[in-house]
C-alpha cells in the first residue's frame, strides 16, 4: 500500500534527523572514510545536500508545473566535495528539505495526480518521488550505521593507546616534579578515573581510586629520576562504550632498576576527557624481563 502525502512528509523529516545526527557525531573528524575508495563522512553530507536540492527537489517543481517533464539518471559521485564543511552541507540539507517539504504540503490534491517520466522508472508522480527520496535517506542511514561501527571501533582504539601514553607521560612528570602539584594539573589523573575505579598490583594488592588517588597525590617530586613508558599497546575489544586492551609497563626506579609489567586496563568512553576515555580497572602482573 502505497504512503501517502503525510506518512510520506513525515517518514522524510524522521530519516533526515536520524542521518543528520549521526554525521553530527562525527562532524569533528569529518575526513574520516572507511578505506581509499570510500566516501569520507564530509562527502556524504555535501552529497545529500546536492542530490536533494539539484535532483529530488527540481523533480517535485518540475512536476507540479504539468509540464510532463523527462528525467534522466542523476548521478553526483563524481563531484569533488572537499570544501565542503560536513556541518554547513548538514544545514543546507535541512533547509533544503524543509523548502521541498513545504512546496509539497502547499500543492492541492490535483497536482499530486500530475506525472513526469524517468528514464530508469518510468511514470513518477510527485509522491513516487518522495518515496525514491525516502529510500535514499534510509540507503545512506543504513550504511552510516554499518561504516560508524567500524569508525567507532578504530577511534576508541586509537583514543585508548593515546590516554595510556599520555597519563603515564604524567605519572613520571608528577613524580620528577616536573609538573605543579596544583588542583588543575592533578585534575589530569582525578579526571579519568570512574568513582569505582580499582587497581590490582602484580602482588595481588588491590588499590580503590580514592585511596590511590591520595597516595600518588602525596607522591609528588619524590622520585626525581623515576622513569615509565609503554610498550606493546594491544586493543582487545569494544562493546557497547567499554573498551579492553592490554600493554606493558616498564620503569626505571633508580639507576640500574628496572621493573616491568604486564597490565589490562578496561575503559569507557565519557565525552569531556582528553581522550574521551576513563579509567575503570587495572589488573598487572610481573613480566619477565
Amino acid at each position: 500500500m502505497s504512503k501517502s502525502r503525510e506518512q510520506l512528509i513525515d517518514a522524510l523529516l524522521s530519516s533526515q534527523k536520524q542521518v543528520s545526527a549521526l554525521l553530527e557525531s562525527v562532524a569533528d573528524d569529518q575526513d574520516w572514510q572507511p578505506d581509499s575508495e570510500e566516501w569520507s563522512f564530509r562527502f556524504t553530507a555535501a552529497h545529500l545536500a546536492t542530490v536533494e536540492k539539484e535532483c529530488f527537489l527540481d523533480r517535485v517543481t518540475r512536476i507540479a508545473s504539468g509540464d510532463n517533464p523527462q528525467f534522466s539518471y542523476y548521478l553526483n559521485t563524481g563531484r569533488d566535495f572537499s570544501q565542503f564543511d560536513l556541518r554547513q552541507s548538514l544545514q543546507d540539507w535541512g533547509r533544503t528539505r524543509q523548502g521541498l517539504i513545504g512546496d509539497v504540503q502547499a500543492l492541492s490534491e490535483d497536482k499530486l495526480v500530475l506525472t513526469g517520466t524517468h528514464v530508469k522508472f518510468g511514470i513518477m508522480t510527485i509522491l513516487d518521488v518522495l518515496q525514491l527520496l525516502l529510500d535514499h535517506d534510509l540507503e545512506h542511514l543504513q550504511e552510516l550505521e554499518a561504516i560508524l561501527t567500524l569508525y567507532r571501533q578504530q577511534s576508541i582504539e586509537k583514543r585508548c593507546e593515546a590516554e595510556v601514553i599520555e597519563l603515564h607521560q604524567f605519572f613520571q612528570d608528577w613524580f620528577n616534579g616536573e609538573i605543579e602539584p596544583t588542583n588543575e594539573n592533578y585534575a589530569r589523573l582525578v579526571d579519568v578515573l570512574s568513582a569505582d575505579f580499582i587497581l590490582i598490583d602484580p602482588g595481588g594488592n588491590i588499590t580503590g581510586g580514592e585511596s590511590l588517588l591520595a597516595r600518588l597525590r602525596n607522591a609528588h617530586n619524590s622520585r626525581r629520576d623515576f622513569k615509565i613508558w609503554v610498550e606493546n599497546f594491544q586493543f582487545r575489544h569494544y562493546e557497547d562504550h567499554i573498551a579492553i586492551a592490554t600493554y606493558e609497563e616498564w620503569q626505571i626506579i633508580t639507576e640500574g632498576e628496572t621493573n616491568a609489567r604486564l597490565s589490562t586496563a578496561i575503559f569507557r568512553e565519557k565525552a569531556g576527557t582528553p581522550n574521551g576515555v576513563m579509567w575503570l580497572h587495572v589488573h598487572e602482573t610481573w613480566l619477565k624481563e
